[in-house]
């Protein structure tokens, strides 16, 4: 199988699932890639885009899963990122099934769109949950502390 998509280090997030499932995806667009250069049937193409289209549903319900539990502050902006692709790929489906062919330019725009997303938007929220695990150093956890005594002495006042 010829690889369009490759993975790199660069691309990753630092969070093994959501890595994964990013291999996972270029997985499926490289298996894409294949059916359309050797121009499988609309069956055949058709399956496979099937395939992209729920992986990728499932890969970004997990995302926003984890960005709403982080509580993650550009999650409406990514969302509508996620929804940029999914429609893009419902369009594909659309296309293929009223008898257009597929072209490179799809899977241009996929990988192109895939890499570029995953090194922007993904590697901001990624930092975003890094940096509120990442433990405090000796002095904010002593003053964060002596804050929240004083908080709750006040409150009780």
């Amino acid at each position: 199988m010829n690889k369009v998509a490759q993975w790199s280090d660069q691309l990753s997030l630092g969070i093994p699932e959501i890595d994964h499932q990013h291999q996972g995806l270029l997985e499926v667009i490289n298996e894409l890639w294949d059916v359309i250069v050797a121009r499988a049937d609309a069956e055949r193409v058709a399956a496979i885009l099937e395939k992209l289209e729920r992986y990728t549903q499932a890969h970004f319900t997990a995302e926003e899963a984890l960005m709403r539990v982080e509580d993650y502050p550009k999650f409406r902006d990514h969302r509508s990122e996620h929804k940029e692709f999914i429609n893009f790929v419902a369009s594909a489906k659309a296309k293929l099934k009223s008898g257009e062919f597929l072209g490179l330019d799809l899977l241009r725009f996929l990988t192109d769109w895939l890499v570029k997303h995953i090194r922007g938007g993904d590697k901001d929220y990624a930092k975003w949950i890094a940096d509120r695990r990442r433990p405090k150093s000796i002095f904010a956890r002593f003053f964060s502390a002596f804050q929240g005594k004083d908080a709750r002495a006040s409150a009780g006042h």
